[in-house]
């Protein structure tokens, strides 16, 4: 913790790694190693780590969850699609906003295939399920006007995001 603390996130990683060989039941200690290391800008050590984990965990929504964010951002889109939409499959669905913030990714990934429509479909469908998901709602906004579609519609979320979360 104390290494994270000091912004030291790949040395962190590389600690938790250890306890994580050592308990590999320690749910925690996954999600530490994982966001560490992304954090640091390792994707390749994230996504091994989460793919590690969801031999541990296979079931667990939030694990799968961080594999499909890893294999985003380590542009494997298609995997990252079939892992996001496995994660809500078994996910409680009464969580809403982890389930939005899940549909909300999906609708990233699926625009950074190129498949806008379907994008935005999701993204729709996140804010349908939490209407106060601001992070999809800027997301889905940003790509209507890239894509000039809807641009009032655009506009209006965006004002909305920017009104709530001023630096951001």
């Amino acid at each position: 913790a104390f290494l994270a603390a000091i912004n030291h996130y790949s040395e962190a990683a590389e600690q938790i790694g250890v306890a994580v060989d050592i308990d590999p039941a320690n749910l925690n200690n996954w999600f530490a190693v994982i966001t560490y290391h992304s954090i640091a800008n390792e994707n390749d050590k994230a996504l091994e780590m989460a793919q590690r984990a969801t031999g541990y965990f296979p079931d667990n929504a939030e694990i799968i969850e961080s594999y499909g964010s890893t294999l985003y951002a380590t542009e494997r889109y298609d995997e990252a699609l079939t892992q996001m939409k496995r994660a809500i499959e078994i996910a409680d669905s009464t969580d809403y906003k982890a389930q939005a913030q899940r549909y909300g990714l999906i609708g990233d990934i699926l625009h950074k295939m190129g498949e806008s429509d379907s994008a935005y479909i999701y993204y729709q469908h996140a804010l349908d399920i939490n209407p106060a998901d601001l992070n999809v709602m800027n997301n889905m906004a940003y790509f209507l006007a890239v894509d000039e579609k809807e641009l009032e519609k655009a506009k209006q979320m965006s004002e909305l995001t920017i009104r709530e979360e001023p630096t951001n």
